[in-house]
C-alpha cells in the first residue's frame, strides 16, 4: 500500500513539473492599433488594422476575442471594442468577414502559428479582392478577420503537451456552449444590416466561419445551437415544412475533432446542408499532429478565396455548399 501511495505521488509530481499555460487574457488593450508590423507593434491589442507601407496595397482589419475555459468572455469590453470597429467599417462599405477558431495547442498569444497564418490568409484575401474588384470595375470589399481565442494550449512542454488532448477536447465543447454563440450571432446581424442597405443582387457582404480541430468542435457546438433554435422557430403552412434558415454564408470545419454521434444529432435540422467538413491534405491522423501551421489553413484559404470570387460577381453564396473542394 505504501509503495502504491509513493508511486501515485511520484506520478503526480512528474505531471506537475511541465509548464502549464496560464488561463489568461492576452489582448488587454482595446485601443485600435494601426501598423504595418502587427506582430511587434500590436502585441496586446484586440483591434488591429494592417496598413501596408505601400499605400497602393490593400490592408485588412483584425479583431481578437478571447474566451475562458468555460466559454465565457474574458472581457465584454473587448468584444464591444471589436464589434464597434467592425460596425464602423460596415457602415461605409461592404465587407468580407472571416471568423477563425483555432484548435489544440494554440491560443491568442502573440507569436502563435495559427494567428500568424490567419494574418497571412487575410493579407492574401485582401490582395485577391482588390485584383478582382479592379478587373470588374467595382469597389473592393473590406476584408475583416475575427480570431476567436481560447486556451487550446494548456501544457507548454513539448511532448508532454500531447497528454492534454482529452482535457482540451472537453474544454472545446464547453467553450462552444458558452458565449461564442452570441459573438457569431452578433456578427451575422452586422452582415444582415449591411446587406439590407444594398439593393437586390448587390448584397455582397459575406460572413465565413472556419474552425480547425477542437476549434471545429467549438464552431459546430455554437452553430448547432443557432440552427436548432431556428428549426424550432420555423413556421409554414399546415402540413408543410419550411426551409430552415442557415447561418452566415459558409461554415467550414477542418478536421473537426469530435465524435460522429454529435454530428448525427443534427439530422433533424438538416445541419449537413449548412456545414462543410474539409480534411487537411494528407492529415489522416490530425489528433497526433496538431500545430502544423500553414498546412492547417491551406484548405480554408481555398474555400474562402472561392467566396471572394463568387461574391465579387454579385452572386449569392448559399449556406448549404456540399462540395468536397471549392477551389475548382
Amino acid at each position: 500500500m505504501k509503495a502504491a501511495t509513493l508511486s501515485t505521488a511520484s506520478i503526480a509530481m512528474i505531471f506537475g513539473l511541465p509548464g502549464c499555460t496560464p488561463l489568461a487574457q492576452y489582448r488587454t488593450n482595446y485601443t485600435p492599433c494601426i501598423s504595418s508590423r502587427l506582430q511587434s507593434d500590436c502585441v496586446d491589442r484586440a483591434v488591429q488594422e494592417y496598413q501596408p507601407q505601400n499605400a497602393a496595397e490593400p490592408g485588412y482589419l483584425l479583431g481578437i476575442i478571447e474566451f475562458d475555459d468555460q466559454g465565457q468572455l474574458f472581457s465584454r469590453a473587448q468584444l464591444d471594442a471589436v464589434l464597434e470597429r467592425i460596425e464602423q467599417e460596415s457602415a461605409t462599405r461592404e465587407f468580407l468577414a472571416v471568423v477563425f477558431v483555432h484548435g489544440w495547442k494554440h491560443n491568442a498569444r502573440e507569436g502563435d502559428d495559427n494567428l500568424n497564418h490567419f494574418r497571412d490568409v487575410l493579407n492574401r484575401l485582401s490582395a485577391t479582392e482588390a485584383a478582382l474588384s479592379l478587373g470588374q470595375g467595382v469597389t473592393p470589399r473590406r476584408v475583416i478577420g475575427i480570431y476567436l481565442g481560447w486556451r487550446g494550449l494548456s501544457v507548454s512542454t513539448p511532448g508532454l503537451d500531447n497528454l492534454s488532448f482529452w482535457d482540451r477536447k472537453n474544454t472545446a465543447q464547453k467553450v462552444g456552449h458558452g458565449e461564442v454563440t452570441e459573438v457569431l450571432s452578433r456578427l451575422e446581424l452586422i452582415r444582415r444590416v449591411r446587406n439590407a442597405q444594398d439593393p437586390g443582387t448587390h448584397q455582397r457582404s459575406r460572413l465565413v466561419v472556419v474552425g480547425h480541430s477542437f476549434g471545429g468542435a467549438v464552431v459546430f457546438t455554437a452553430v448547432a445551437q443557432i440552427l436548432e433554435s431556428r428549426f424550432l422557430a420555423t413556421a409554414g403552412p399546415t402540413g408543410v415544412s419550411s426551409d430552415i434558415e442557415g447561418f452566415g454564408d459558409l461554415v467550414v470545419l477542418i478536421n473537426p475533432a469530435f465524435e460522429a454521434l454529435l454530428y448525427s444529432a443534427q439530422r433533424p435540422v438538416d445541419a449537413a446542408r449548412h456545414l462543410l467538413q474539409e480534411p487537411a491534405p494528407g492529415d489522416r491522423r490530425a489528433h497526433l499532429r496538431e500545430g502544423l501551421g500553414d498546412r492547417i489553413l491551406v484548405p480554408a484559404r481555398a474555400l474562402v478565396l472561392h467566396v471572394v470570387r463568387e461574391g465579387a460577381q454579385g452572386e449569392s453564396i448559399k449556406p448549404h455548399l456540399t462540395c468536397r473542394r471549392c477551389d475548382r
